[in-house]
């Protein structure tokens, strides 16, 4: 089963949405077959570029991406392709700083996979708490969490 979920700056709500991305959720195996539908959609459809994990589309509103992930990344996926720049450097360091590497919607520690199959696992592997999609701006708010926890990170002025 293939499960769809939008990322980036529409996950986050952004002011402003650079473009519309998916995440699609689904087996390793079925990666490949997912991609060759998605190049074959129709005559509204066609493949600007194709990855072994993305493809990006024009379609009849404009430009789209879908990315790939398996159900055991899609936690470290969803926090990969849903933060800001920014974000995902703070992300990215804090994850160094505990022994994690964490790359290309992957985590990894000691050269092994982690399994992250939800945002809160990975959250929970780097001590923080969980950050709404829609405070993934700025990677202060990574900062904001480590000091103060959840509650004083949501009442943050925006």
């Amino acid at each position: 089963m293939t499960s769809l979920v939008p990322i980036g700056s529409l996950r986050r709500f952004a002011a402003e949405i650079g473009d519309v991305a998916l995440l699609a959720v689904t087996p390793l195996d079925r990666q490949a077959e997912l991609l060759e539908g998605l190049g074959r959609l129709g005559p509204s459809l066609s493949v600007l570029r194709r990855t072994e994990k993305s493809v990006a589309v024009r379609t009849e509103k404009g430009p789209a991406s879908i990315h790939l992930t398996t159900p055991q990344d899609a936690g470290a996926a969803l926090l990969w392709h849903t933060g800001s720049r920014k974000h995902t450097e703070a992300i990215q360091a804090r994850a160094r700083e505990r022994g994690y590497d964490f790359v290309d919607g992957r985590l990894h520690r000691a050269g092994s996979h982690v399994e992250t199959p939800t945002e809160d696992v990975i959250y929970t592997r780097l001590e923080l708490p969980y950050i709404p999609p829609e405070l993934r701006e700025d990677g202060t708010e990574v900062a904001e969490a480590e000091q103060n926890g959840l509650p004083q990170l949501l009442t943050l002025p925006t």
